[in-house]
């Protein structure tokens, strides 16, 4: 059983988990939640008697991107000044994209982990999400994904 910590104070957290346990029978041992989803996370009890949780979302951030650079077949990627790129459509690039099958994959994954670690880049990636339906998704969108 993955243990799950329960913000409330420290010293009732056994008894929780007891009157949990009377309505659902584990079947695995006792662990400390530290990944879940994806997500590692890491709690600490301050001396307040209160905790802190800290989510870390890098290794699936990185596998995200690795998949992408994967069907892309790009080695690197170059770096972005910034997560946002500008909303102008340039006419001559406004032909169907070459990720418009796959862009809401990628995309939903990236939403995934902004929910959890990164809410500085829930805006522009929702912004391209809604680019994705049949036949808006164009060159400019695969450019902006990268």
């Amino acid at each position: 059983m993955l243990v799950a910590r329960i913000f409330g104070p420290p010293h009732l957290e056994d008894k929780i988990w007891s009157s949990i346990e009377w309505y659902i029978t584990f079947k695995d041992p006792k662990e400390v939640l530290h990944r879940f989803l994806g997500v590692y996370h890491h709690f600490e009890n301050l001396p307040d008697g209160t905790m802190r949780m800290r989510r870390e979302g890098k290794r699936y951030l990185q596998a995200v991107v690795d998949r992408y650079m994967l069907e892309i077949g790009a080695k690197t990627l170059a770096c972005a000044p910034s997560p946002s790129l500008d909303d102008r459509t340039d006419e001559a690039n406004s032909v169907p994209g070459v990720m418009s099958a796959t862009a809401s994959s990628h995309l939903m994954s990236i939403l995934y982990i902004a929910r959890l670690c990164r809410g500085d880049v829930i805006t522009v990636t929702s912004f391209l999400a809604r680019r994705v339906a049949p036949g808006r998704w164009i060159v400019n969108e695969d450019r902006r994904l990268k």
